[in-house]
């Protein structure tokens, strides 16, 4: 299965309790909300295929596990167009 990682010329930290996504090559700030943020932390210690980062939201949010794996699809999508996260193989 494909895994993502953060992008080395991106940052992530979270001030004020928000995640903030810094992209250096594009000089740009993204503002995150907390899903944002739990998907962003999971990257942050590494390399994560879909499923784990489904697993990590549906315990954040009590949710099921399916409808996770859904809104992971489409962030993680949004992530690589961006050029936050990278696939690995």
């Amino acid at each position: 299965m494909t895994q993502f990682r953060l992008h080395p010329r991106v940052r992530f930290r979270e001030v004020a309790g928000e995640g903030v996504l810094i992209l250096q090559e594009k000089s740009e700030v993204v503002v995150m909300n907390e899903t944002g943020a739990v998907v962003l932390r999971a990257l942050q210690g590494g390399a994560c295929d879909q499923e784990q980062i489904a697993a990590k939201l549906s315990a954040a949010f009590d949710v099921e596990v399916g409808d996770a794996a859904q809104d992971a699809a489409a962030f993680l999508s949004e992530l690589v167009s961006l050029g936050a996260i990278q696939e690995v193989e």
